[in-house]
């Protein structure tokens, strides 16, 4: 069976920027592995790390587990070190090994022109690993919380009709509680982003992605 690689720097990034596309293809058997490099323990400067990791973990099972997801690899790197852990030759092992157990023929990851640092790492990442490996799957990039698009790429790749699917997606992220209030903020953003997707895609509610 095909796999689908999602590449993504912190738990929720893939379930706000590809959850229903990730829930139909789950409904539809194929198989998904997520690869997470960092557990985002960065954003609550209050709660010891560890105790971050083990909530955002939680919720991010929950929240796969809804989508239909069961395939996880955490790559552990820090959250506040990660555009240098991201480099380190241990990282790009383990992901080579990776590469090479699934042999993945799609790849959804972060845009490379996504603001958040740890994103556009990720997606830098991704396509410098597949080039020196000369890998060429197809790779969508998604960035959920980018409502409007602008540039020579105006108009995505691929879009997905998650109409069906829109009500499991939100409920996935509502899992993250943990990351109350900027993850409302942000599931607002991506809201508006399928909603838009969709409005252009002649649907209710749609997913959006650039190709690599």
């Amino acid at each position: 069976m095909d796999t689908i690689l999602v590449m993504a720097a912190h738990p929720s990034d893939l379930v706000l920027g590809a959850g229903g596309t990730l829930a139909k293809y789950a409904r539809e058997g194929k198989h998904i592995v997520t690869v997470v490099f960092s557990y985002g323990e960065g954003t609550d400067p209050v709660k010891e790390p560890i105790d971050v990791i083990a909530t955002r973990i939680k919720e991010f099972k929950k929240a796969t587990g809804l989508l239909g997801i069961r395939d996880t690899i955490f790559l552990s790197l820090s959250d506040l070190k990660f555009t240098s852990d991201i480099d380190e030759p241990s990282t790009k092992k383990k992901v080579e090994d990776i590469l090479g157990r699934y042999k993945p023929k799609i790849i959804f990851t972060h845009r490379a022109d996504d603001p958040h640092p740890a994103h556009k790492a990720t997606s830098k990442f991704v396509k410098e690993i597949l080039h020196r490996l000369k890998l060429k799957p197809k790779v969508y990039m998604f960035a959920g919380y980018v409502p409007f698009r602008f540039g020579s790429k105006a108009e995505p790749s691929l879009v997905v009709d998650v109409t069906e699917y829109y009500k499991t997606k939100l409920a996935a992220v509502k899992f993250f509680k943990s990351q109350k209030p900027i993850i409302d903020i942000v599931a607002a953003l991506s809201n508006m982003a399928c909603w838009l997707a969709g409005f252009k895609a002649r649907c209710k509610y749609a997913e959006a992605f650039d190709a690599a």
